[in-house]
């Protein structure tokens, strides 16, 4: 298959538009993204690249949930050991762990799409190359062969792996929580945060759904 266009970007001037080289130190060009609408065989490209960003994903999600079933029997079978909350001691780490825990469950709407906004931005400019030690390991070739639409799935990859890192790592601090104090609050608090670890594993549709909507608001900006 012919690798699409590296440059959906075009010089806007007088005369009409001419392609320019992304990022290509033309002073004072004004650089609009033109990309061709993505196709199914665009997406199809990425397959490969999309089912090792999801093995990663629920490598981390069964690693929490594998930990808060240890941090339980742990519990169960070694209570002696544990930091049983009194009146002088309140259960502090369980409460720091459910705050952390909530907030990582927020963040982790909010915090990756503000973080992919300006890499976004780049990739309307003209200026995003996609270089990285992280790009390499999932696309597995370079961004050459995947064109406009890896630039797009980049960010897509970065969306996700911020969300699940945040929810795992709230997952993993509850869990411990448990172990150390024993609240039954925090079990939940784990619980809930791998279930949407799980929810948010990347699937073919999602990723073909976001960035569809991301070339057309590449497109209207």
């Amino acid at each position: 298959m012919k690798p699409k266009s590296l440059c959906p970007y075009q010089n806007e001037t007088k005369g009409g538009t001419k392609p320019v080289v992304a990022g290509g130190g033309v002073r004072g060009a004004v650089l609009r993204y033109v990309g061709p609408m993505v196709r199914k065989a665009d997406l199809e490209l990425l397959e490969g690249p999309l089912q090792r960003l999801r093995i990663i994903a629920l490598a981390m999600a069964v690693g929490a949930l594998v930990l808060l079933a240890l941090m339980i029997w742990l519990r169960r079978g070694d209570s002696a050991d544990a930091i049983e909350p009194s009146a002088d001691r309140p259960p502090l780490v369980s409460y720091v762990a459910t705050g952390y825990g909530l907030l990582a469950l927020l963040a982790s709407w909010l915090v990756p799409d503000r973080v992919i906004t300006k890499q976004r931005r780049r990739i309307r400019d003209g200026t995003f190359d996609g270089a990285g030690p992280g790009a390499a390991a999932i696309l597995g070739e370079g961004i050459e062969k995947f064109g406009d639409v890896g630039r797009i799935f980049l960010l897509y990859q970065t969306r996700t792996l911020l969300a699940v890192m945040m929810l795992e790592g709230g997952s993993l601090f509850a869990s411990v929580a448990y172990r150390v104090e024993g609240e039954r609050y925090t079990i939940l608090v784990a619980g809930l945060l791998v279930l949407v670890l799980f929810l948010r594993l990347p699937t073919a549709g999602g990723m073909a759904e976001w960035i569809e909507d991301q070339d057309k608001e590449l497109r209207h900006a």
